[in-house]
């Protein structure tokens, strides 16, 4: 079978390697489509360290062909998904559920190999079958979309409530269409107004905001705020958005320690919530999609085959403007 290899920054290269064995509790996917995260732009660029080689996907939908002798709820021929944190098991976090939190955890795909590969071993506990009303392009946004169903429900939405998400990128536009599902209303703020225009235009966003420019249009406080960017000013900027006794759920990977005034989140008694990468939320997520209850259609707006990996990396980095989604398929 061919894997795509990255081996340090700028250096991915398609291997031929054996087909992998499975174990009694695995499952093996034939993989058909793979999504391209930030973190992926982040490994490939050199940013973000990583075991080396390494094969890159954790956004990520195929079909069974295998399964081992002790698994009986997935079918050969069955479309599937997966979660990509596996834990010890051991420390306290694991012992509470808690596996994202876990303190020695494996990423597929970040510190382990992922899913840029004709075929992936899974331990079945991580795999989720998809029903047939669901396509491939809708199985590679499930781990993106539990990610923001996950943050969602750290912020407990409410019908009617007006929600500030701040940073337009793929996260936060899921992020704009699960918040609609609950009924809310949204304002989208992004220093892009491609970004802007397209959530306009898809009709993800109710009013939409530019941070480059003096926010004096903004008419009410905003009950619940999502940072989805991981900047000081865009943390800053939830703060000022949020209303007294309000929300803020995080998401933004930050690279460096920032500063901010506490005395504003003491006596506005303020809630900030951290929400890292997803728990429990994939059936949540897959039910949303088949009732239709998502807006993501053109979400994916460009699709490489497998031999193009490393252009498909390469158009990610340099050209980012008008691309939401990239998806490398098989």
């Amino acid at each position: 079978m061919k894997k795509a290899v990255f081996s340090g920054p700028f250096d991915l290269k398609i291997e031929e390697v054996p087909r992998p064995k499975i174990g009694p509790q695995d499952v093996l996917l034939k993989i058909k489509k793979v999504g391209i995260c930030g973190t992926d732009i982040h490994i490939y660029k050199g940013s973000l360290k990583t075991p080396l080689p390494l094969v890159l996907g954790h956004e990520f939908v195929g079909d069974i062909i295998e399964i081992g002798k002790q698994v009986t709820r997935f079918k050969i021929g069955q479309k599937a998904v997966a979660e990509h944190v596996l834990g010890c098991g051991m420390c306290r976090s694991c012992k509470e559920g808690k596996i994202n939190l876990c303190n020695n955890s494996v990423a597929i795909g970040i510190n382990t190999d992922g899913a840029l590969q004709e075929y992936l071993s899974l331990p079945q506990h991580l795999v989720f079958p998809l029903p047939p009303s669901l396509s491939y392009d809708d199985g590679v946004l499930v781990e993106p979309i539990s990610i923001a169903v996950y943050a969602a429900k750290k912020a407990t939405l409410k019908k009617g409530e007006t929600v500030a998400v701040i940073g337009q990128g793929p996260i936060g536009l899921l992020i704009d269409t699960v918040v609609q599902a609950a009924k809310a209303r949204v304002h989208g703020y992004d220093i892009e107004n491609s970004r802007l225009d397209y959530a306009v235009k898809k009709g993800l966003i109710n009013e939409s905001f530019n941070t480059r420019e003096k926010l004096t249009s903004q008419k009410e406080s905003a009950d619940k705020v999502f940072e989805v960017v991981g900047l000081e000013s865009t943390l800053t900027l939830a703060l000022d958005l949020v209303k007294k006794g309000g929300k803020i759920v995080i998401l933004g990977v930050f690279h460096k320690p920032v500063s901010l005034n506490m005395m504003t989140i003491i006596k506005n008694e303020l809630e900030i919530i951290g929400s890292w990468t997803c728990r429990d939320s994939f059936p949540s997520s897959i039910n949303l999609l088949t009732q239709k209850k998502l807006n993501t259609k053109g979400f994916i707006t460009h699709h490489y085959p497998f031999s193009q990996t490393k252009q498909a990396f390469e158009d990610t980095l340099k050209y980012p403007s008008g691309r939401i989604k990239t998806v490398i398929e098989f």
